[in-house]
């Protein structure tokens, strides 16, 4: 199936790139209309960062004893802390997401996300550079896909879109006054 495909790591680094190809492309055009091609690309990057973190935890949420397996393959935290870690970082996903995608609070959510994608790419090379054989855990690729430098590529293209969401001044259907310049 196309989506398979595209949900992996290679898939999803090529639509980053793309969508920032897009960006540099939009932040550079002057408008000559009232449609903003910059603000509706934000639009899109908001509510793609928003889908990424929503999408990722519906396994995370219906699973969490697989899920806190996979944090504790890491040896990243402390023993104590992974089941504490399994039943939250799912919850704040899904909810930062949500508020990405329907424009409310977006760049609380916007923050959040950047934050999650520079621990899973500091975590992923971590454990990428101490020879652990093990897959992402992020429940967006096929869960016997291991981790490689691709992975962590991916997390830092997310998180190059997560900051430019967050320094947009404004995107279409959002629920968040303006900034002032």
């Amino acid at each position: 199936m196309i989506f398979d495909k595209i949900m992996s790591d290679p898939g999803l680094c090529a639509v980053c790139v793309v969508l920032l190809c897009l960006w540099a492309w939009a932040h550079r055009a002057k408008p000559q209309t009232s449609f903003d091609a910059e603000k509706a690309l934000m639009t899109f990057f908001r509510v793609f960062c928003g889908f990424l973190l929503v999408y990722s935890t519906r396994d995370k949420l219906l699973d969490p004893a697989h899920f806190m397996t996979e944090v504790d393959d890491y040896h990243f935290l402390p023993t104590q802390l992974v089941p504490l870690a399994a039943v939250v970082i799912p919850w704040i996903e899904f909810f930062s997401g949500a508020a990405l995608m329907l424009g409310v609070w977006w760049r609380g959510g916007a923050i959040i996300f950047c934050v999650l994608m520079l621990i899973y790419s500091e975590a992923i090379t971590w454990a990428f550079m101490r020879g652990l054989d093990i897959g992402c855990g992020c429940g967006l690729a096929d869960p016997s896909e291991k981790i490689t430098w691709l992975t962590v590529f991916r997390d830092l293209l997310f998180l190059a879109l997560g900051l430019a969401v967050f320094f947009t001044k404004e995107t279409y259907i959002s629920f968040q006054k303006k900034q002032n310049p």
